[in-house]
């Protein structure tokens, strides 16, 4: 036998389906896709030994996830099967995928990136990731390279990106995520995202959130000027606070910085219990034993 050689499809139109034109293909190549231990691979396998035993010419082609356990939804996870079907004899797995049909957006993009997509090849997405589904990323390059892709996704309400923004002082941003995109980058791919009308959000962690430490800060802050103006002296603790927050804010601003303001809080509170317990206005109480 020979391989299948390759042909234009032979349209028809079969009995009893007024309308509807069958397509006859003398080969195609098929990919199932998803993460690892979804049992794309064992899908594909079925696919192949039922077209098999209809008399098809089959090569089947394992894709392996390009990292070992990959984390769920990553695009290095894609794992599943190529299956080139034929009507004769069928001898390697084909350069180009005409049908693909993915478990989620992100095996997707992987295969997409490694070029194993034939253009204008069909594609068949999850249903549960045409609604409401949100990508959370940290890597804006990712998405502004894939944005043609994406937008074709966003057409059918499969995907929403949201870019994670932890700061835009770029020192800091040094500090906290060393060797990631700058905050400048992200600020760049929210804007070419929403330009091409890819809903786009940003996540932002907030700053007081309920927790058991909740108030903290503040409560630090209270006590410091309750201590510089006197305990006992409800007017010397309001002078208190104002003279801490405005040594707190010269400091951060000029001295130590914005991050570490919350440490000037502290070194009155010794430096008061060290020099002036009683504080400023406060009343020093004398007990004879």
């Amino acid at each position: 036998m020979k391989d299948a050689p390759p042909q234009s499809p032979v349209a028809s139109t079969a009995p009893g389906t007024a309308g509807r034109r069958r397509t006859t293909l003398r080969e195609h190549i098929i990919e199932v896709i998803s993460d690892s231990g979804e049992g794309a691979q064992r899908c594909g396998q079925s696919l192949g030994a039922i077209a098999a035993r209809m008399g098809n010419g089959i090569w089947t082609v394992e894709i392996i996830p390009a990292e070992i356990r990959p984390p769920a939804r990553s695009i290095a996870g894609a794992s599943g099967n190529r299956i080139r079907i034929g009507a004769a004899r069928v001898t390697n797995g084909g350069d180009e995928t005409d049908l693909v049909v993915a478990f989620n957006e992100q095996v997707l993009l992987g295969r997409v990136r490694a070029g194993e997509l034939k253009p204008g090849c069909t594609i068949l997405l999850e249903n549960m990731r045409r609604e409401g589904y949100e990508l959370s990323v940290a890597k804006p390059e990712i998405v502004t390279r894939d944005i043609d892709v994406l937008r074709e996704l966003a057409a059918h309400d499969a995907v929403a990106i949201h870019i994670s923004v932890t700061t835009l002082d770029p020192e800091l941003h040094r500090i906290l995520e060393p060797r990631t995109a700058a905050p400048s980058q992200r600020l760049a791919a929210i804007a070419a995202l929403a330009e091409a009308g890819i809903p786009v959000g940003v996540m932002v962690a907030p700053i007081v959130f309920l927790e058991p430490n909740m108030m903290g800060g503040v409560l630090l802050y209270a006590f410091a000027g309750a201590l510089v103006g006197g305990i006992d002296n409800p007017a010397g603790a309001v002078f208190g606070g104002f003279l801490v927050g405005v040594l707190e804010n010269l400091l951060g601003a000029f001295v130590i910085g914005n991050e570490l303001k919350l440490a000037v809080a502290l070194v009155i509170i010794i430096g008061v219990l060290v020099v002036k317990p009683s504080g400023f206005f406060g009343k020093v109480l004398v007990s004879r034993v």
